[in-house]
């Protein structure tokens, strides 16, 4: 080897390539495990988990913890799907403990969506909880709570409460201001009309009719004819549907009772334990639960909960035939055009109409012998009630005294969404903006009819799945909401 390679040889062993002692492996950072925890992690180990299901090893844990309290601080995220305990590390276990005796003590905190079902979750499957009493309230309450603070739980926690009440067969009445109930109880009226007055049989009509009674002009200035006529058309439709149809007149409206399937808590982790002996339990008169050989059905109205087109457009028709017989009102399109049905809507608007005329032949009965009598009264009281000053107000010429000031057409009180719709109803153009911003016509149409009311004292819109001007309104219309 040259010289040359030699001292660089040396160089580069000297300068850059030394011997280095060995440094120690750092030491692992080890964080205790509270022995409650471990002691419940066993539950999942083990053969005979093999053989149990994933919510029945959630029970027994959770029954194990239902008391354990913990503080630890965990301020990460969590996403777990359908969480259990088995899901979570032991690090975000003892951040959802330590949350959980936070809420138990009242500390109202926002936690990971995870955390929020996994609580729930508990009270469902009975956790934490005296009774299913206290459990309803404690869901009711975190219903309540949390949907201040994260939504998103309160859709979920809504129908899980009716599965809960009717699972654990609480009193009914803790679901009275259910949607579904306030319809079951209108629409038992409608389905049995000869058990119901005239007033729970028209209040019926005014809760599931798609056409808005209430809001007509015709009602408002004819309320108890619009009301005798109405019942007295559906009693005589449901007679005859009962005699010569096989369907009820409710049932065409709304669909028959139904047995159907049922399937408790859905997309909530729930241990459902067998019971032996059958029972049934029910809502009300038209919702009833039937356990029988380990499986749950209901008997129900084969409908949502909402407003029937069908009997809007029958409502509507009376509506229409009565603003014609009685000139009250501007004139509307009838819904249908049935003829038998139509020929029963003319039959019952003229018996009720001729009962009005004798009602009011035997009240106006005038004693022309007391006229004198009652005259020379009148005078006398009238001069004991009008004062001096009074006297000098009724000599005052209203001419003086009254000046006419013109009237400036009202403010449209309709909102940007609302002027956009009825713009386009009375101008023309497209109404595919209101499904591409999320909104539902029949709403909307709604809306614009009630903030709408008090000016014109009628509805001004019709909506049979085409929103329709009435047309006596139009020009005022087009005239509050021109560009």
């Amino acid at each position: 080897m040259s010289n040359r390679k030699k001292r660089a040889s040396a160089w580069f062993y000297q300068t850059l390539y030394r011997d280095e002692q060995i440094r120690p492996r750092p030491a692992a950072s080890y964080e205790p495990v509270p022995d409650e925890i471990l002691a419940m992690r066993s539950l999942e180990r083990g053969e005979d988990a093999l053989h149990r299901s994933r919510e029945e090893v959630f029970i027994q844990q959770a029954e194990q913890m239902a008391i354990y309290e913990d503080d630890y601080l965990y301020d990460r995220d969590v996403v777990r799907y359908f969480p259990t305990y088995q899901s979570l590390t032991d690090r975000e276990l003892r951040g959802y403990f330590s949350w959980r005796t936070k809420w138990r003590r009242g500390e109202r905190e926002k936690t990971n969506l995870s955390y929020a079902f996994l609580y729930i979750y508990e009270l469902l499957n009975q956790i934490g909880v005296s009774d299913p009493v206290d459990g309803f309230e404690k869901l009711r309450a975190f219903q309540r709570e949390y949907s201040l603070l994260d939504a998103k739980v309160f859709a979920y926690l809504k129908r899980w409460l009716w599965d809960y009440v009717v699972f654990y067969r609480l009193d009914p009445v803790l679901l009275a201001d259910w949607p579904e109930i306030e319809f079951d109880r209108n629409l038992e009226a409608f389905r049995q009309p000869a058990l119901h007055s005239d007033e729970e049989l028209f209040q019926a009509v005014l809760f599931l009719s798609s056409y808005r009674l209430d809001r007509s002009k015709l009602y408002l200035l004819e309320p108890e004819l619009t009301k005798a006529v109405t019942t007295r058309v559906l009693r005589k439709m449901d007679a005859y549907y009962t005699a010569h149809r096989k369907q009820k007149l409710s049932d065409f409206f709304f669909g028959p009772q139904v047995l159907l399937p049922v399937t408790f808590f859905e997309n909530a982790v729930f241990y459902e334990k067998k019971q032996r002996t059958g029972f049934s339990y029910s809502i009300d008169a038209l919702r009833t639960y039937q356990y029988r050989d380990q499986h749950w059905t209901v008997i129900q109205p084969d409908c949502a909960p909402e407003r029937s087109r069908k009997l809007g457009e029958l409502i509507r028709t009376v509506d229409s035939m009565l603003r014609e017989s009685t000139g009250c009102g501007n004139a509307i399109q009838p819904g249908l055009s049935t003829k038998w049905i139509c020929r029963l809507i003319a039959e019952k608007i003229h018996d009720c109409l001729c009962e009005r005329e004798e009602k009011e032949a035997r009240r106006v009965t005038i004693d022309y012998s007391r006229l004198a009598t009652i005259r020379d009264d009148a005078s006398v009281t009238r001069e004991k009630l009008i004062s001096d000053e009074e006297r000098e107000e009724d000599d005052i010429s209203p001419d003086r005294n009254m000046i006419e000031t013109p009237l400036s057409p009202p403010e449209c009180p309709l909102d940007e969404k609302e002027r956009r719709l009825l713009h386009v109803i009375l101008y023309g153009g497209d109404l595919t903006w209101v499904q591409i911003e999320g909104l539902l016509l029949s709403v909307l149409v709604d809306s614009i009819n009630d903030k709408l009311f008090d000016l014109f004292g009628d509805t001004v819109l019709l909506y049979d799945g085409e929103p329709e001007v009435i047309e006596d309104y139009a020009e005022q219309l087009k005239e509050m909401v021109k560009p």
